[in-house]
C-alpha cells in the first residue's frame, strides 16, 4: 500500500506557531477578566506562578492541537510518522536516557559560559532577579507545577514543533545542514518575539537548536533532542528554584 503524500509544510508550521500565540492570548484575556489586578501585577513583575504556567499550557496545547490537525488532514495521521515523536524510554535504555539529559545540562552550562560576557556587558542581573522573583513567590504546589511546565511541557512541544514539523518541512526543500541552521535560528528568534529584552539568550538557544536539530536529522526521531532539551531546561529550572 502506497504511503499517503505529505501535504503539510512550512505554512502549516507557521499556523501552528501562531495558534500557540492565539492560545496564550486567549488565556490572558480570560485570566485578566477573572482577576483585573493581573495587569498591574504584571507591570510590576509580580506575576503569580499559576498565571505563568497557565499561559505556557494554553500556548503549547494550541500548538499541539494544530499539529495533530495537520497530521490528520495533511499527513499520515501519526505524530510519530509525521514528526518523529517517540518515547525516549521505549527507544533508549535507562542509562542512555540519563546520559542524554546530563548532556543537555552540560549544554546549558556551556550556554551560560557563552552568555556570561553578554549578560555582564548589558547589566542583566535585574532581569534575572525578576524571573527569580516569580519562582520565589510560588508556593510548593505552584512551584512544582511551574517546574513541570518548564522542564517537561515546553521541551516536548518545542521539539515537536521545531525539530519535528519545522525541520522536516525544511528538509524537503533544502539540504540537511541548511535545514538544521535555519530551524535553529528560527527556534532562537521566536523566543524573543514576545520579549525583546531577552535578546541576550539567543546565542544559547541557537546552540541548543543546532545540537538538537543535528540529532533529529541524524536519528530521524525526537528521542535524543527531547532529552537534550529537558536537561537544558532542567538545570536552568533548578538554578532558579534554589536561587
Amino acid at each position: 500500500m502506497a504511503r499517503p503524500r505529505l501535504r503539510w509544510g512550512l505554512p502549516d508550521v507557521l499556523v501552528a506557531w501562531l495558534g500557540g500565540i492565539f492560545g496564550a492570548l486567549l488565556f490572558l484575556a480570560f485570566a485578566g477578566a477573572a482577576d483585573p489586578t493581573l495587569a498591574d501585577r504584571a507591570g510590576s513583575d509580580d506575576v503569580p506562578a499559576w498565571f505563568v504556567f497557565g499561559a505556557l499550557l494554553a500556548q503549547n496545547t494550541a500548538i499541539v492541537l494544530v499539529l495533530v490537525f495537520m497530521s490528520e488532514r495533511k499527513g499520515r495521521g501519526s505524530l510519530t510518522r509525521d514528526y518523529g515523536l517517540v518515547s525516549p524510554f521505549r527507544r533508549l535504555p535507562a542509562a542512555a536516557v540519563a546520559g542524554w539529559i546530563a548532556a543537555g545540562a552540560a549544554l546549558s552550562v556551556a550556554s551560560g559560559i557563552l552568555l556570561r560576557p553578554i549578560a555582564e556587558l548589558a547589566d542583566l542581573d535585574e532581569s534575572a532577579q525578576q524571573v527569580s522573583r516569580t519562582v520565589e513567590q510560588a508556593g510548593p504546589g505552584s512551584l512544582v507545577v511551574l517546574l513541570v511546565g518548564i522542564v517537561v511541557v515546553a521541551p516536548l512541544v518545542e521539539e515537536l514543533l521545531f525539530r519535528g514539523a519545522l525541520l522536516r518541512a525544511l528538509q524537503r526543500r533544502c539540504s540537511v545542514p541548511v535545514a538544521v541552521v535555519v530551524s535553529a535560528a528560527l527556534f532562537a528568534g521566536v523566543h524573543v518575539v514576545g520579549d525583546p529584552g531577552s535578546y541576550y539568550v539567543v546565542p544559547g538557544l541557537l546552540l541548543l537548536g543546532l545540537v538538537t536539530g543535528w540529532q533529529a536529522a541524524r536519528s530521524g526521531d525526537l528521542a535524543r533532542p527531547l532529552l537534550l532539551h529537558v536537561g537544558f531546561n532542567l538545570l536552568s529550572a533548578v538554578t532558579l528554584a534554589l536561587s
